[in-house]
């Protein structure tokens, strides 16, 4: 129920942009105040962030508005049966269901089951 299949990358992502935007000129303008000699270099930076911006919604934003076809067919899709999960993923060698068939007609070959139980360790005082 939280999952949003990548729909919300596109709003993060103008934000983080924005919040490096307004940080490059925080630190130009306190570099400035400080008279640090090279704060003149900064100057270019938050015109080639937001190229970077310019760039990434004319690239990638449009293809965000189409829904992938995987989480279109989601509902389409029925799940498998735990059963047939196990049957795929166990070795053949390793299913007991089919060999072991007639454990109801050998009932009477199985040992007892006494109500006591005996304790192999004992106390040495």
């Amino acid at each position: 129920s939280y999952e949003s299949n990548g729909r919300m990358w596109p709003h993060m992502h103008t934000r983080i942009l924005a919040a490096l935007f307004l940080s490059q000129i925080t630190m130009f303008g306190y570099f400035s105040i400080k008279k640090f000699i090279y704060s003149p270099l900064l100057l270019p930076l938050p015109f080639v962030s937001l190229a970077f911006g310019y760039v990434c919604k004319k690239r990638f934003y449009t293809s965000f508005r189409i829904t992938p076809m995987e989480v279109a067919c989601n509902n389409v899709k029925k799940a498998p049966s735990l059963s047939s999960i196990v049957k795929a993923y166990t070795h053949p060698c390793l299913l007991v269901e089919d060999k072991f068939d007639d454990v109801e007609q050998n009932e009477d070959a199985r040992p007892p089951i006494s109500g006591r139980t005996t304790s192999i360790a004992t106390s040495n005082a």
